[in-house]
């Protein structure tokens, strides 16, 4: 699996409005992609005004197999809540599922 990971700055005055946003077009969006696993969008304590959405894809193949001009379309759907963003990419190194429960 591999995860990308997107930061975004977002004002605390804007975040409803952007995690709105987003889940109106990305998370519909994406789910409808081959190889998507997941998504979640992290808010770290000491970076009030940066999201990150965390993207889990089963192979990089996948996910870059998305037409440009797809994802140019559903960023456009974002509006005045579109920010730049900053992509990093990780690997999956370890199990990826829990232990069971005793």
């Amino acid at each position: 699996m591999v995860i990308e990971e997107l930061v975004f700055e977002v004002s605390q005055a804007d975040r409803d409005a952007w995690i709105a946003a987003d889940q109106a077009c990305w998370t519909p969006f994406l789910a409808r992609q081959a190889g998507f696993v997941s998504k979640q969008l992290w808010a770290r304590r000491d970076e009030p005004d940066r999201m990150r959405a965390i993207i889990i894809w089963r192979d990089e193949a996948s996910w870059k197999s998305i037409p440009q001009d797809h994802l140019d379309a559903c960023d456009a759907q974002m509006g005045p809540m579109r920010r730049p963003l900053v992509c990093h990419t990780h690997d999956v190194m370890g199990p990826t599922a829990l232990p069971a429960a005793d």
